[in-house]
């Protein structure tokens, strides 16, 4: 039995009492800022970038690194870069980030050290869900063709999401990992030990990455990654199953190369393929 499936069920039928606000309307792309409701009553902050005069657009979900945010630089240009391609996009808060951030909690969500983390990374993985049943609801989109990219603490949260949502089509992770549990040193107590352990058995990518496949996954690494150690990136892609590909680039954690968007838009692009130029009414 996969137990660790009861932590990430989510009612696709909830009503989602979205908002929508433009923040910007040109020739290239709209933009909008939403919010939707989430499991355990959240409303989730995300902004909706689509291209203009495309019919049925693709998706991809955009999640940001720790202490970033939805509307972060680099998924501004990762954003910008699909759009050219015909593809929306989707970004939205992770758990106390951005418009959720709250000054008396942690935002490295993905750590073992709290039952508080641990919520927060099912529910980051859950909203992630709500944002595709909010896709799905908007006519101007494709809802069948989903897909995802994830940096850093994004990727390690947004990997769960796309082994436990087969709705997306195809994963991308920036500079992500798993197996994170070699990190912690002994603990100086038998019971901060266990509940360590107990939630790395629950929210650790480690255990998910697998139910990926079939749908293939590619992840971006940096050799000299400071934050992400190699063995951790190794230890995922370990666990991960058939089609997948890890690429390596010399470079720090978050100085990833041009080549390496690159090469996720172009796999994102063969897995969700590209918009089509809306109809002009009565064109022959």
């Amino acid at each position: 039995m996969d137990w660790r499936a009861e932590f990430y069920r989510h009612d696709p039928k909830l009503p989602l009492d979205a908002t929508e606000q433009v923040l910007l309307e040109d020739d290239l792309r709209v933009r909008l800022r939403v919010e939707f409701t989430a499991m355990h009553e959240h409303r989730v902050p995300a902004i909706l970038t689509m291209p203009m005069g495309v019919e049925a657009a693709p998706v991809v979900v955009l999640l940001h690194g720790v202490t970033h945010h939805k509307d972060a630089p680099y998924l501004r240009s990762i954003s910008r870069m699909l759009i050219e391609r015909g593809v929306a996009t989707i970004s939205l808060d992770s758990q106390y980030h951005g418009d959720r951030a709250r000054e008396d909690r942690s935002l490295s969500v993905h750590n073992f050290t709290s039952y508080t983390n641990r919520n927060a990374s099912i529910q980051t993985a859950l909203d992630c869900m709500r944002a595709v049943d909010y896709v799905r609801s908007r006519g101007e989109l494709d809802g069948g063709r989903v897909g995802f990219a994830g940096f850093s603490q994004g990727a390690i949260l947004g990997s769960v999401f796309c082994a436990r949502d087969p709705r997306v089509l195809a994963a991308v992770l920036f500079v992500g990992g798993g197996n994170f549990l070699q990190l912690y040193p002994p603990a100086p107590h038998d019971e901060a030990r266990r509940r360590v352990e107990a939630i790395s058995e629950i929210i650790d990518p480690v255990h998910h990455v697998g139910l990926i496949s079939p749908r293939p996954l590619l992840m971006i690494n940096a050799e000299r990654d400071e934050r992400i150690p190699r063995k951790c990136a190794e230890d995922l892609f370990a666990a991960a199953k058939e089609p997948k590909r890890i690429i390596w680039y010399d470079a720090p954690h978050s100085r990833l190369p041009a080549d390496a968007f690159r090469e996720a838009l172009d796999f994102l692009g063969d897995a969700v393929g590209t918009g089509q130029p809306a109809r002009v009414e009565g064109a022959a």
